[in-house]
């Protein structure tokens, strides 16, 4: 008797004897229920989707263009991009989103546990384009649910949460240098030009277009001093998401689905920040959080991080607008809607707002 070698028996029967290829049993009833009709997503082969025209990828093409991958023209894209970046490299359709412009908020995740979300919250920062996410601990996570868009995204690995403070402080600072230093030269360009002119005025060239350069850095330097690394977690001393005013330029830390934030990264942090829950949990995601839970509405609920988690950082100038009672209002719903419908609130606040709701609190 001729015995089946273990990828035989494992490709052609399941456990209960039937074929591994047949149908999946969801989607039989799926096809059998008449209910559900999918578009195809995607492009097929460029010959059939531009028939007669020249390819991009020929470089005796008239349209040629450096950004267009060959194997996707020749098998079809069915990428979850964008219609316009489709037959494009993956290194294309990056180098295009940082040209458009990323918003200027960044969000890190703490990666001691493993945790399986981590990929949402990567996807998640990639539809409201984050500056950059950030991977504390081990460089290997969960990728899946990021749906490889983290290929489009700028992912960078700390091995510790002091490492990464440290270095996003830097890179602020190193920013602000930047920008005092090309204020102070186009200022004494200023000034030069001015004691230059021999007209009674004493008013250089193009003084109007100057004086806007250097109003534009004066924003960009208060932009930047304003910087904060803003804790999410449900501690005694956090304060609801929506009473607080997130900076343009800020650092987003969230930790594991069970243990929240290290104790260290709450000690970095400048600001902490829940987001408010108004179902049966206490956590957006299944794991409730082991710390104190600060609920919504509740009158105990403190409004600034506790004195013993800031230390010498308790001086600084808090962000957050506090009610005058001490119950949080559960109407901030319909007053989000109402400015979201006005247009009062900008693009970088509410890809804030839709990244934190991706995570626990």
């Amino acid at each position: 008797m001729r015995m089946r070698g273990p990828l035989t028996y494992l490709y052609c029967c399941s456990y209960e004897g039937e074929n591994v290829h047949d149908p999946n049993p969801i989607d039989v009833a799926a096809q059998a229920s008449g209910e559900p009709t999918f578009r195809e997503v995607g492009v097929g082969p460029w010959s059939q989707t531009h028939p007669g025209e020249p390819r991009p990828d020929d470089a005796s093409s008239p349209n040629y263009d450096i950004r267009f991958d060959s194997t996707l023209l020749d098998e079809g894209d069915r990428r979850n991009v964008l219609d316009r970046y489709r037959y494009w490299t993956v290194a294309a359709i990056k180098a295009d989103l940082d040209s458009r412009g990323r918003h200027d908020f960044e969000v890190a995740a703490e990666n001691w546990t493993h945790d399986f979300n981590i990929g949402s919250m990567v996807r998640t920062a990639n539809a409201f384009q984050a500056r950059r996410v950030h991977i504390v601990g081990p460089h290997k996570w969960n990728r899946k649910g990021a749906l490889m868009t983290e290929l489009y995204q700028h992912v960078e690995n700390h091995p510790s949460i002091t490492e990464l403070v440290e270095c996003w402080k830097l890179r602020i600072a190193g920013e602000i240098a930047a920008a005092q230093s090309q204020a102070a030269a186009i200022a004494f360009h200023m000034r030069g030009s001015a004691a230059a002119t021999d007209g009674t005025s004493g008013t250089a060239p193009n003084t109007g277009e100057t004086m806007a350069q250097l109003e534009a850095l004066d924003a960009k330097i208060a932009e930047l001093q304003a910087a904060r690394v803003i804790a999410l977690d449900i501690i005694p001393g956090a304060v609801p998401m929506e009473t607080y005013h997130f900076p343009k330029r800020c650092l987003m830390l969230f930790g594991a689905e069970g243990p929240g934030l290290s104790e260290k990264a709450l000690e970095l942090a400048d600001d902490v920040v829940y987001i408010s829950q108004f179902g049966s949990v206490r956590s957006i995601t299944p794991a409730p959080p082991p710390r104190s839970p600060c609920t919504p509405g509740s009158p105990s609920t403190p409004r600034r991080k506790p004195d013993r988690a800031i230390g010498t950082r308790q001086e600084k100038p808090s962000n957050v607008a506090v009610p005058e009672d001490d119950q949080v209002s559960n109407d901030w719903v319909a007053k989000w809607k109402a400015t979201s419908a006005a247009g009062l609130r900008t693009g970088h606040e509410i890809g804030h707002t839709l990244v934190t709701q991706t995570r626990y609190c």
